[in-house]
């Protein structure tokens, strides 16, 4: 697929998940009308109950049916739908999948039993597998009040995130600059040839951001905070010890910003940052994991060895091949 074929269906799908977005909050809005007039028939249900149970009890199970059926015939609702809509937890989760439905993958991990079976509760959409991978990495837990201290913060395969942080004061022994940003050395070396190659092919890539520290970390995050609030604060950055910048294998190219969607930079970036052992660390459809918006201009230094693995098997986060071939194995 060449260049305009990607952008043409790059442009077909965000023209589908617009289409999606308006059909999503059409539904919202019918869902919400139906819940008013539930809610009003509920409490003419519990007022007329409480005048029958005053005056004649025979009447009531005759009134109260003739009411149901007037509530759900107005709010078009059926029998099964309401029996959903006032279904208790307890009950969902005593419909939840059997244990045998996580177990039977090799990166179950039995300590977490309960937490699957609670996440399957409340994410009915996800696959089994989704379930297990998604707890095991700490997703059904708040990002930074939950989190879980990286053991070794110089690997190269170290994972961070909003739920696996360094250590505030960690900094790398081995940088090395390349333009104006520093890395780690092999990191740099590994840099300075995919740059090398992207000239060669008519790609100007130009490194803005490597490493940073905790400090220089926290007083953007903060200056994020202020200018766009909170919740796009962490949609786009990240609290101290919990970026991967500061672990010296990342690095955003120049514009880090909207401006590279859809160019040939991203283009080829996709195409070819496996070879020089990165990956792109925020892809378009791993938001749910990363918990990071897509960033074509943020790639991560992983060594040549994983990077081509995860392109081969088609990996498109570090936190999946992190659960899989990391903290578990198949082999």
């Amino acid at each position: 697929m060449n260049a305009t074929e990607r952008w043409l269906a790059r442009a077909a799908q965000r023209e589908r998940l617009k289409q999606r977005d308006q059909h999503i909050k059409k539904m919202a809005t019918r869902t919400v009308a139906v819940l008013a007039l539930m809610a009003v028939g509920v409490i003419a249900i519990f007022t007329i109950v409480f005048a029958v149970n005053n005056s004649t009890p025979a009447s009531a199970s005759s009134d109260y049916d003739s009411i149901q059926n007037d509530i759900r015939a107005g709010a078009n609702v059926s029998a099964d739908a309401s029996t959903a809509v006032s279904e208790s937890v307890d009950n969902r989760e005593a419909r939840s999948l059997p244990m045998q439905a996580y177990a039977q993958f090799y990166f179950f991990e039995e300590d977490r039993a309960q937490r699957y079976m609670h996440y399957q509760v409340v994410s009915p959409h996800l696959t089994p597998e989704q379930i297990v991978l998604q707890v095991n990495l700490d997703l059904d837990r708040t990002p930074y009040e939950f989190n879980t201290n990286v053991a070794k913060p110089d690997s190269f395969l170290a994972l961070v995130n909003k739920h696996f942080c360094l250590p505030y004061e960690y900094y790398p022994y081995d940088l090395y600059g390349v333009g104006e940003v520093l890395m780690r050395y092999e990191a740099a070396l590994w840099l300075e040839q995919l740059i090398a190659a992207a000239a060669t092919d008519g790609i100007d890539l130009n490194p803005v951001s490597g490493f940073r520290d905790a400090s220089y970390q926290e007083s953007l995050y903060n200056e994020y905070v202020s200018s766009v609030g909170i919740d796009w604060a962490n949609a786009q950055s990240a609290q101290a010890g919990f970026s991967e910048h500061q672990t010296g294998l990342a690095v955003d190219f120049s514009p880090a910003d909207y401006g590279f969607y859809d160019t040939p930079k991203a283009f080829w970036l996709e195409e070819h940052a496996y070879e020089y052992g990165f990956i792109i660390r925020y892809p378009e459809d791993s938001n749910d994991i990363t918990l990071y918006m897509h960033e074509p201009w943020h790639v991560r230094y992983v060594g040549t060895k994983v990077s081509t693995f995860m392109h081969d098997h088609s990996i498109s986060s570090f936190e999946e091949y992190y659960i899989k071939y990391i903290r578990h194995s198949p082999y």
